[in-house]
């Protein structure tokens, strides 16, 4: 980073060579064109899709076709009193369940407990919808005839059918559960789905209960004793979480790839046999049947047990809740949320049902956030909806993911638009007969593992209270809460002035900035033609280039305004050599006469080429001591955190055409900003002004990478992605600060740090502390391997444009400092697995903190001192003896 061409040459190398192999924003998603600023946009008051009334009508004639399709009598074991219609369905020809198409009505207690959950949300919400609470009665009788010793079941119970019966007459058939209609042709299958009690089934019945209190209380009725439990719920589900097994569910190991031992909640509530055995796998019309013999982890099924969890205030009390959180966390981290689930092959489940636990206070799987709400902007299609990867299911995904967007309650821009262009979709798709308004039903749930994709349940009902609820919640944000509107204000034009890119700052943290991605384009491609033009001799081109940014700094002025917390100190260091000085060195006799004679009076100063800074695997290791430290005395969890991306919609607008700017595509936006060293104005965490302050609050030369570490991780929470970026933010504020960066190592925070390198008398700290966290957070992002290939270039495109003079030190930070983050990300993962620290890993150790530890000693100086020296006295001898001649 030594100068401007080095720059220019890093990234003329790096965007030519290795597009599209180092990007985490090259995703999988296809987003369609979209134009940003719409009419409504730019207006003066923001628009909702429809007004209030209309709002208001369709729900309530939504609730009228669910009050018309509720089940009002039962009828022997054909249909049961307060539930709604669901359907079995067969999507494939498959052996013993029968052909594609086959299909039947299906009483379920999931189907039931679903809707009552997200009707008495909108009542509790809206007691005006006075429809709701009959509606809530006869469901709440309906789903607690699924419950059996304390736990629920899927299926009511039915008589054993026939075919199932070992002795074909019996006046007195045993009662099993399984489907009411669907026909299960041998005894096989019929045994198989006699199915033990759930916890999914049991979580949801449970939060129907609290819920059904709730809105009893509201309403003025007396809820019934028998609908609580006296006992805390979470002995049920704790009782059956993943330890100490002796099997693994093959779809975990070869599907979810959640290894045995992983600490979440299982399915079945039920103990499984503890060696394989043929009886264990093929059911038995005598008991409940765990499918295939084998327990099973399902992340869906946990994020249900943890919204149960935190609506009766369990979540610090039961065992497996932690285990539940870094599970739904790792699905999201590595954007494979859609396979972490067995009985639910929408693409969108989790995504909503990780939401609703999040809106209902189950903290721990907030760092999956920005997760969740980037594959859902990414994911969303033109026309508002979204759709499945493997089947036509649109209404069904896009009402999973509107009310994932609800309930995550992000208050941003971009996500009310994803909001409005969706409730446009869904409003111009519903269907109204006699009953009243209802969508078209998609798949809610599936039965599993091999037949995944093939049985699979709808309803138009679960649907339709799915979109109700996001029509109700949408309506209510947008008019009831009018002192936190959920609306932002309108946005403004975006700036198109290529030049804004050296002005913009970003006021706060963001995750996707759509005028900051604009301005990054922009200031590329100024940067690029610039250093062309630079190539070429182009002096006129440089001139007016220099005369536009004079006049544009007063223009963005105030957008790149900042506080002066980190100021050029007046007394800068001098390097000048004196006789005491040197007299006072501990070098051999040779090399200090040598110094005398030549040095003094003079800066001399040698770069520690040849010799290493650190200790790779033990500067990793003082990382992870302070990660541990943090956890252990104030409970600080690490995550692993959200990268910057690139805004969805950045590529779509006309604006990024315009700006036409190379490689932007394949390339994420942290390493332009990397490149650029502009990182603390586009990729602003909000912490760097503590941390500025906390540094220069040190004597000079005294501070270490640990303590700033620390300091950085203890203000982002433990967010290990954002206590790096903060640090490299701090130093990027200056890498260029007017004068090609001559000023850096003289500002006040520079002055502060120790030393982490070699150099003799004089050397860039500023550039090594920079390079080391610039590089750390890199390799954190992307790993070791692409991090140093980047470094190796990085320090080619330095040495290049200064004629290769000697920087051993950087160069080494350059390709070493990226194998330092991705062995901190690889410790830090490993803990979120295991739950504990992982000491085939790590060991604990406090010494790991001593800078003796992980910095290499400083060399001894003399014989590279004697080298120099005595290298330049015999130029000095031969340039005289020439001028003789």
């Amino acid at each position: 980073m030594k100068h401007f061409a080095a720059k220019l040459i890093s990234q003329l190398i790096i965007l030519s060579l290795f597009a599209c192999s180092f990007s985490p924003s090259a995703k999988k998603y296809d987003k369609p064109l979209r134009q940003i600023a719409s009419t409504e946009q730019q207006s003066e008051q923001p628009q909702l899709v429809v007004d209030n009334d209309t709002l208001k009508e369709i729900v309530a004639r939504g609730l009228n076709y669910l009050q018309a399709t509720q089940v009002q009598e039962t009828v022997d074991y054909e249909k049961f009193k307060g539930e709604w219609p669901s359907y079995m369905i067969n999507l494939t020809n498959f052996p013993l369940l029968g052909p594609a198409g086959k299909g039947a009505y299906d009483s379920n207690n999931f189907s039931v407990a679903t809707i009552h959950n997200l009707l008495a949300k909108m009542y509790l919400e809206n007691p005006e919808l006075d429809a709701i609470p009959p509606m809530l009665a006869m469901a709440v009788e309906n789903i607690l005839a699924y419950k059996s010793n304390d736990s629920f079941n899927f299926w009511p119970w039915i008589p054993m059918k026939e075919v199932a019966k070992k002795k074909k007459k019996d006046d007195n058939p045993e009662m099993v559960h399984g489907p009411t209609h669907y026909d299960l042709k041998s005894r096989f299958i019929n045994n198989a789905a006699n199915v033990a009690n759930d916890s999914d089934d049991t979580a949801q019945g449970y939060r129907a209960l609290m819920m059904n209190r709730k809105v009893a209380e509201k309403s003025g009725a007396i809820p019934g004793p028998s609908w609580m439990r006296a006992e805390p719920i979470g002995t049920i589900f704790s009782e059956f979480v993943d330890k100490k097994r002796h099997k693994a569910h093959f779809f975990n190991i070869f599907g979810t790839k959640v290894e045995s031992g992983s600490g979440a909640f299982l399915t079945w509530l039920s103990h499984e046999a503890k060696f394989f055995a043929l009886r264990n796998i093929i059911p038995s019309y005598k008991g409940n049947y765990i499918p295939y013999g084998v327990n099973d982890v399902d992340a869906v099924v946990n994020t249900n047990v943890l919204s149960a969890l935190a609506m009766y205030g369990e979540l610090e009390t039961t065992e497996g809740v932690a285990a539940a959180c870094k599970l739904v966390n790792e699905a999201f981290e590595k954007e494979k949320s859609h396979k972490y689930d067995i009985y639910y092959p929408n693409s969108f489940t989790l995504h909503y049902t990780a939401a609703h636990a999040y809106s209902l206070g189950v903290k721990c799987i907030e760092q999956s956030v920005g997760s969740m709400l980037s594959s859902l902007w990414k994911t969303q299609k033109e026309n508002g909806s979204w759709e499945q990867d493997w089947t036509d299911d649109v209404m069904q995904s896009t009402a999973y993911a509107l009310a994932s967007l609800i309930d995550l309650k992000d208050n941003s821009r971009m996500t009310h638009e994803m909001l409005k262009k969706g409730i446009e979709f869904l409003i111009n798709n519903l269907e109204e007969d006699e009953s009243g308004i209802h969508w078209k039903g998609g798949i809610f749930f599936s039965g599993g593992t091999v037949i995944r994709k093939n049985i699979v349940w709808k309803s138009d009902a679960v649907t339709t209270a799915y979109i109700l609820y996001v029509l109700e919640q949408y309506r209510l944000r947008q008019l009831v809460d009018l002192e936190n509107p959920f609306y932002m204000e309108p946005q403004e034009e975006l700036n198109m002035d290529p030049y804004y890119g050296y002005y913009y700052r970003q006021k706060s943290y963001e995750l996707f900035d759509l005028q900051g991605d604009v301005a990054l384009a922009g200031s590329l491609k100024v940067f690029l033609q610039n250093g062309m033009a630079m190539l070429k001799g182009d002096e006129e081109h440089t001139l007016k280039d220099k005369k536009t940014k004079e006049e544009l700094a007063v223009k963005y002025a105030d957008a790149n305004e900042k506080e002066v917390i980190n100021p050029i100190l007046e007394d800068k260091p001098d390097y000048t050599w004196t006789k005491e000085e040197i007299e006072a060195l501990e070098i051999s006799p040779e090399a200090k006469e040598l110094m005398l004679k030549y040095a003094v009076g003079t800066t001399f100063s040698i770069d520690g080429t040849h010799s290493k800074p650190f200790k790779v695997k033990n500067i990793s290791k003082m990382f992870m001591q302070v990660v541990y430290e943090e956890y252990e005395q104030h409970k600080i969890t690490p995550k692993m955190g959200n990268v910057h991306d690139w805004h969805p919609d950045f590529k779509s607008t006309k604006e990024y055409r315009q700006m036409r700017a190379i490689a932007m595509k394949p390339f994420s936006k942290l390493m332009h900003a990397l490149f650029k060293g502009v990182s603390s104005r586009f990729l602003v965490t909000g912490q760097e002004k503590e941390l500025t302050l906390y540094v220069n609050s040190f004597a000079f030369n005294s501070v270490t990478l640990d303590q700033v570490f620390r300091k950085s991780y203890q203000l982002n929470n433990g967010d290990i992605y954002l206590s790096l970026l903060t640090i490299e933010n701090i130093f990027s504020e200056y890498w260029n600060d007017g004068d090609f960066g001559n000023n850096r190592d003289h500002r006040s925070l520079t002055r502060r740090l120790s030393e982490i390198h070699h150099h003799f008398n004089w050397g860039d700290k500023y550039g090594a502390w920079y390079h080391l966290f610039g590089m750390m957070l890199y390799g954190y992002v992307n790993g070791s391997f692409p991090a140093r290939i980047v470094g190796i270039v990085e320090a080619f495109g330095a040495g290049l444009f200064s004629r290769f003079a000697p920087d051993g030190q950087e160069n080494y930070i350059n390709r070493k400092g990226g194998n330092v983050g991705a062995r901190l990300k690889r410790l830090v993962k490993n803990f979120n697995k295991e739950q504990k620290w992982p000491e085939k890993y790590f060991a604990p150790d406090a010494k790991y903190l001593d800078p003796a530890f992980y910095l290499e000693p400083e060399p001894d100086w003399s014989q590279a001192i004697i080298k120099r020296l005595k290298k330049d006295e015999k130029k000095r001898e031969k340039s005289f003896e020439q001028t003789q001649r």
